[in-house]
C-alpha cells in the first residue's frame, strides 16, 4: 500500500558512489550480479558478487562479499498457484527465515519465520474494488528475557482514484499516523506527498515531504524532493546506452548551509550484458 509515493519520495535518493553489473550466461542460464560500492558515510568499499540459477523450477541465488560472508536464497513459485516460498540463509548462522508469500485477485498474505531473531511476522492485505486495506504484526516467541511479545500492529488503507492514490497508515497503537497522496498529471510528471505524525512522543511536529518526477524523453528522468527539515534532494537518471544507465543525485541542507559533511553525492553506473 502506498508504493507509488513512496517509491517517488525515496527510490534512488542514495548517496554512495555504486557500479552495477548483471550479465547473463546463455549456454547455462546462469545470472550473475556484481555490485561495488564506496560508501558515502566512511568512504569504504565493499562489494557484492550474486549467482542466481533456475534448477527444477527453484531459484536459487548465493551472494558472497568483501567480508567473506555467504548467503544462499530459494525460491519455488510452482507448487500452488499463487503460492510463493523462499528460504534464506547465511553459513555464518546470521540468518536463517522462511517465507510464504500468497496473492489472489483480492488478497495477498505474507507469512514467515526468522529462526535467529526469532520472530514470526504476518501481514495481510484485502481489496474490494478502488479500496485496499492491510495490516502487519510481528511476534517474538523468545525475547530477551525470554518472554514472548507481541508487537503492535500497523493498519494501512489506500483508494485508488486511477490517475491518484491516497493512503493512511497507523503505527503502534496511534503512535504514527501518516498519509500519503500521489497524483499522476501527464505520462511525463507525476507528484507525491507525505505527512507522519508521531502522538506519544513529547516532539509531536510534523514530518512532511513533496516530491515531483519529471521524464525528459525516453532515456532521461529527474526527481525531486523537499521535506520539513529543509533538505532538498535531486535525482537525474540518464541511460547512455541501451545496457548503461546513469544515475546522479545530491542532497543539501538547507538548515546547515555552512556545516561540514551536511552535504551529500551520490553516483551509480548499471550496466547489463
Amino acid at each position: 500500500l502506498g508504493k507509488k509515493s513512496d517509491s517517488l519520495l525515496n527510490d534512488d535518493f542514495k548517496y554512495d558512489a555504486k557500479c552495477e553489473i548483471k550479465t547473463k550466461i546463455a549456454s547455462s542460464g546462469l545470472n550473475v550480479k556484481s555490485t561495488f560500492t564506496k560508501a558515502e558515510k566512511d568512504g569504504s568499499l565493499s562489494g557484492v558478487i550474486e549467482l542466481k540459477q533456475n534448477v527444477r523450477g527453484v531459484d536459487c541465488t548465493g551472494k558472497i562479499d568483501t567480508k567473506s560472508q555467504l548467503n544462499l536464497v530459494f525460491e519455488h513459485g510452482d507448487l500452488i498457484p499463487g503460492l510463493k516460498l523462499k528460504g534464506e540463509g547465511a553459513l555464518s548462522g546470521s540468518t536463517s527465515k522462511i517465507t510464504a508469500d500468497y496473492k489472489h485477485d483480492k488478497v495477498m498474505a505474507t507469512a514467515s519465520i526468522d529462526t535467529v531473531k526469532s520472530v514470526i511476522g504476518i501481514n495481510s492485505v484485502f481489496g474490494f474494488n478502488a479500496f485496499n486495506a492491510g495490516f502487519s504484526s510481528n511476534y517474538t516467541y523468545k525475547g530477551k528475557d525470554g518472554k514472548a511479545v507481541w508487537s503492535s500492529p500497523a493498519f494501512a488503507a489506500q483508494y485508488d482514484g486511477g490517475d491518484y492514490q491516497v493512503g493512511a497508515s497507523c503505527k503502534d497503537m496511534g503512535g504514527s499516523l501518516g498519509v500519503a497522496v500521489h497524483k499522476t498529471i501527464s505520462k511525463e510528471t507525476s507528484v507525491a506527498v507525505s505527512i507522519e505524525q508521531a502522538t506519544k512522543n513529547k516532539n509531536t511536529s510534523l514530518d512532511v515531504a513533496l516530491g515531483a518526477s519529471y521524464k525528459v524523453d525516453k532515456d532521461a528522468s529527474l526527481k525531486g524532493k523537499v521535506d520539513s527539515k529543509g533538505v532538498i534532494s535531486l535525482l537525474y537518471s540518464q541511460k547512455l546506452k541501451s545496457n548503461t544507465t546513469l544515475k546522479v543525485s545530491g542532497e543539501i541542507n538547507s538548515s546547515k548551509l555552512s556545516a561540514a559533511n551536511a552535504h551529500k553525492f551520490g553516483l551509480a553506473a548499471l550496466m547489463e550484458y
